[in-house]
This record gives C-alpha cells, structure tokens and sequence, in this order.
C-alpha cells in the first residue's frame, strides 16, 4: 500500500507564489486532505467539478479579470481552441516538457505550459510577449502550477470590481484564511444569476474575515496553533490596460493583542 500511496501522489504544495498557493487551498478544502495527499484521480475529478462550476453565468464575467481572453470566458473562441486550453490549465501535468526545454518558473522542474496572462493572472498577453527565454514568449511553467491557480479565483470576493484574496509565509494561513473566503464566495454564488456579486471597502472585508479566524485560532489547542504572521490580502486585477496588484498587509503585532 505504500509503495501504491506514493505512484499515486501529485507534485502539487504550496510554492510561496500568492495565485498557486490560494489555490492549494482551495483544492486542501474541496479534498477534504492535505496536497502532499492528492492523487491524480483527485485531481481529474476536481477538473471535472471546476469546469462544472464554472459554465455558470454569474462566472464568465468575473473570469475576465481573473483569465482575461481565455477559454473560461472568451465568447469568440472556437470548440476546438476551448478544448486545448482546458487540456493545457487543467491537464498540463500530463503533457511532454516543452521544446526547447525550460524550467519551470515555480518549481525548477521541466516546464509544460508556456503560459501567458490567460493562464497564469498578471502576465502580458500572447500578443504582447515580443521576447522571452530562449526567444519565445511566455512564462514557463509546469503542468501542476497551472492547474492549482485555475482554482484560486473559488476563493476570492469581488471588491471594487477587483479580485480579493489572502496569503501568508505560512501555509496554515493561508488555508485558514482562504477557507473563509471560500465559503463567502460560495455564499456570493448561490445569490448571484446573472453576475457575480461585487462589494466595497476591501480593508473591511479582510479586516472581518482575520479577526473570525484569530478567534478560532486562540480558541483552538495550542498544540494545533499556527505561529503567528504577518497576514497579506491581494487586491489584484489583470483586466484593463495593464495588471493592477495591491497588498493589504495586517502585521502579526496587532493580532498578539491578550496573547
């Protein structure tokens, strides 16, 4: 059984990138286990639900600002084009290294995606990579990276019209933080129809959010404590005439306060 346990693992965990890490996350929440656990079968069953979850109506929309012109959201692109950019964002891991070889970005490892801002959110556009490694636009990166940030958008609130979503140094938490947001979103979706429901004040809407899960933290044993950290809140946007990204940091100082 062990030897059955380890030809079943993925590569997937967490890298320190904000994108991949919240949607680790998410998929530690959606498996009920933690990444270091996943299986392929996992992770082919996940694909299925995500591509279920995201022919919504409410989604489309709120995609572009996540995967601007990409299969999820792009009206004018073909059957055949929507297919090979879901085997590529959600199948990636299983495709040959690209050629000339590359490392990934993330990893180290041998790329298999070159990616662009419809992959992977805050890059350039296909047509607006003139150059990159080896002569070729693109960021190189492996299968499992793209496959893990198509998921991140599960847990981000629409504020401002701009994506919002948690990380910290700490993986812990970052999945305590981004199972909040999660289950808010899911909220969000199960009201919304036509569009994707958007809010205002973001310093608010994170400031709410850490104070639940400080409360749950100092409530918990303290064996099973997190260390505390400096907790981060990504207000980003890749949509309109150049990315936008803006961090919201809460310094760990202020959540020691009765500790």
């Amino acid at each position: 059984m062990a030897g059955e346990a380890v030809t079943a693992a993925t590569n997937i965990q967490y890298v320190g990138d904000p994108f991949v890490d919240a949607g680790v996350a998410v998929l530690e929440y959606r498996l009920d286990k933690a990444c270091s656990d996943f299986s392929e079968s996992d992770l082919v069953v996940q694909k299925e639900k995500l591509k279920d979850e995201y022919g919504r109506r409410c989604w489309r929309g709120y995609l572009t600002v996540h995967f601007p012109n990409s299969g999820w959201c792009n009206a004018t692109m073909g059957e055949a084009a929507k297919a090979t950019f879901l085997e590529e964002v959600l199948g990636g891991y299983g495709l040959e290294p690209v050629r000339p070889r590359r490392a990934c970005a993330y990893c180290g490892r041998p790329a298999q995606v070159l990616a662009d801002r419809s992959y992977v959110p805050l890059l350039t556009s296909k047509t607006n990579m003139v150059a990159g490694p080896g002569g070729a636009p693109g960021l190189p990166v492996c299968g499992y990276w793209v496959y893990a940030i198509q998921f991140y958008p599960l847990a981000t609130l629409k504020v401002d019209g701009r994506p919002l979503f948690w990380w910290a140094s700490d993986p812990r938490w970052t999945w305590l933080l981004n199972r909040q947001f999660l289950e808010s979103v899911q909220k969000v979706v199960a009201a919304s129809s036509e569009q994707f429901g958007n809010l205002n004040w973001p310093a608010t809407q994170l400031m709410r959010c850490a104070s639940r899960v400080v409360e749950e933290w100092k409530d918990a044993e303290v064996s099973n404590r997190p260390p505390l950290c400096d907790l981060i809140g990504c207000h980003v946007t890749n949509y309109g005439p150049k990315p936008t990204y803006d961090e919201l940091r809460i310094p760990r100082g202020p959540l020691c306060q009765d500790q």
